[in-house]
């Protein structure tokens, strides 16, 4: 097997070397995604594809964006013209003038509101529910519209947040959508509305075609204030689910941008004459998900301790038996850091990874003491008649992952607990974490900046709706308040550190690395800025060699 993978990669960089440079389209930069986008809407835009089309597609008041002279986030003005602080708890923004959406209608405070207020509804299911904690809200966190918002004219607006908050910036910083279009349909309705598909927008770029698990190009919006130049490139989203597929078409010059490459393909990417890899540190974490809670009892409105990894002693022996170093050096060549917890080491000076967690042996003793044992000598232990045997769920088509998944199956044998790895569609996938009806799963966050962790790890899932694993601690609750009353565009660092380490011990996840996230580029695009916030960001500034 290993000598028919290197004929392959020999026959492969004989194939890059000895290409001739092909034919490009002048006019437009094509970037691989491996699944079809289900939805332009922004509120339920999940995988990193969606998010990153329908940044495209909808523009916030402001945006943070990353500076690379000062080496940290910093807002940006973008629907809005300007902002002030009237007071620690009043913001005053003014809307740009002369914006509209993609049909004609011009972009006024009454989308803004709109906006805000649909995204802090419960009902909505959107992805910003929770983030809202600084406004004034209900018992159900939905803004309050009436205390909230203040129209002063047409272009300003005054916002009133509560005064126990926190306010800053990015609580502005969301994608502003069209109330006369999305307006008539009942917040509920929105989720599965077919309005989700034929958008109305206000982004630099708009929909020019769309073949359904092909293709999506998207073309500069004439006119619009963001568009400076001619030469501004269209921007096609092509879906090659194989991921060899992928590092073939752009060796050969039929993609322009591919993510997610895998170090071992890195040396020969560069050592063509088309393509390039640059990376970004620190966004991404691979994870166990651990099922905290009981899935029939959360079905019937209860939250009780699932059978299997309701303790959290448990949950320890689990990660304790688990070799995460094998899985970085094997399979990731050391492209990363083994993970303390949610927090990126981005945000330590002297990030040091727990490096001795590993120990079969104390995992067996755990799990001994918590009346786990072999009674009926089959090799898999068990506990007031119940086997510790459950399906190790994995989104199809995901290699490191599936790689991830064996060895953690392989990992738990030897401990006497049996993982049967189970593929699923990505859709399936999410729908059934968010009704937490998957009892383990291989997972993976991308970290937003600012770092933003209530929304993750609070109890209360009304407030945590990415609380997949359903981990409930009054403890780390304290921690995510208290940090609440610190503005977290710059969290102290302190605080985070005392919050990572109390959800690590805790094994809610296990936390197995931060991924090195590598892209593959055309030396063709220039302009493109890869920093933390990734590489697929701003590219009505890219242009085309």
């Amino acid at each position: 097997m290993k000598k028919f993978i290197l004929v392959l990669s020999a026959i492969s960089l004989l194939f890059i070397s000895c290409t001739k440079t092909p034919d490009y389209p002048t006019d437009k930069v094509r970037i691989a995604i491996p699944d079809d986008v289900t939805t332009f809407n922004p509120m339920f835009s999940f995988t990193i594809s969606e998010g990153v089309v329908s940044e495209l597609l909808y523009l916030p008041l402001v945006k943070h964006e990353w500076n690379n002279t000062t080496k940290a986030i910093e807002p940006v003005n973008y629907l809005a013209s300007s902002w002030k602080w009237v007071n620690e708890k009043s913001l005053e923004v003014v809307l740009k003038k002369n914006i509209y959406w993609s049909d004609g209608k011009p972009v006024t405070l009454d989308d803004v509101i709109f906006s805000l207020v649909v995204y802090s509804d419960p009902e909505s299911k959107s992805k910003f529910y929770g983030y809202f904690t600084n406004y004034i809200t209900d018992e159900n966190e939905k803004i309050v519209s009436e205390k909230s918002f203040q129209v002063q004219n047409d272009s300003t607006l005054l916002i009133t947040f509560n005064e126990h908050g926190s306010p800053n910036l990015l609580d502005i910083d969301f994608p502003i959508i069209p109330k006369h279009f999305f307006g008539e349909l009942n917040i509920a309705d929105l989720e599965n509305s077919e309005k989700n598909l034929q958008p109305v927008t206000n982004g630099p770029y708009k929909i020019k075609s769309w073949v359904r698990n092909s293709s999506l190009l998207l073309e500069p919006v004439e006119n619009h204030f963001l568009i400076t130049d001619k030469n501004t490139p269209d921007i096609e989203f092509v879906v090659v689910s194989d991921y060899q597929a992928r590092i073939l078409k752009l060796s050969n010059g039929e993609i322009d941008i591919i993510q997610d490459i895998i170090p071992e393909d890195v040396e020969e990417i560069n050592n063509s004459n088309l393509a390039y890899t640059d990376e970004v540190k620190g966004r991404d974490y691979d994870y166990i998900g651990w099922n905290n809670i009981d899935p029939e009892a959360f079905e019937n409105g209860k939250s009780l301790p699932n059978k299997l990894f309701g303790s959290a002693k448990v949950r320890e022996a689990l990660s304790t038996a688990i070799n995460r170093e094998l899985i970085l050096k094997d399979y990731l060549k050391g492209k990363g850091t083994l993970s303390n917890g949610p927090v990126t080491p981005t945000v330590f000076e002297n990030y040091k990874p727990v490096t001795d967690l590993f120990n079969p042996e104390k995992a067996i003793e755990i799990l001994k003491a918590e009346g786990w044992t072999d009674s009926d000598n089959d090799g898999i232990l068990d506990r007031d008649g119940t086997k510790f045997e459950f399906d190790l769920t994995i989104v199809t088509g995901s290699k490191r992952k599936k790689y991830a998944a064996e060895i953690v199956k392989s990992n738990l044998e030897k401990i006497g607990v049996k993982a049967n790895i189970k593929n699923i569609e990505y859709n399936n996938f999410i729908d059934n974490l968010m009704s937490h009806k998957i009892d383990a799963w291989v997972g993976g966050w991308y970290i937003p900046l600012p770092v933003e962790l209530r929304v993750y790890w609070y109890s209360d899932f009304r407030e945590a709706p990415m609380n997949f694993a359903g981990y409930q601690n009054a403890v780390t609750d304290s921690l995510l308040n208290d940090l609440a009353n610190y503005p977290y565009v710059s969290p102290p660092k302190e605080k985070l550190e005392g919050l990572q380490e109390q959800i690590f011990s805790q094994h809610p996840v296990t936390f197995l690395y931060w991924v090195d996230q590598v892209f593959g580029i055309n030396k063709r695009v220039k302009n493109i800025d890869v920093n933390p916030l990734g590489a697929i960001h701003s590219c009505w500034e890219w242009r085309i060699d």
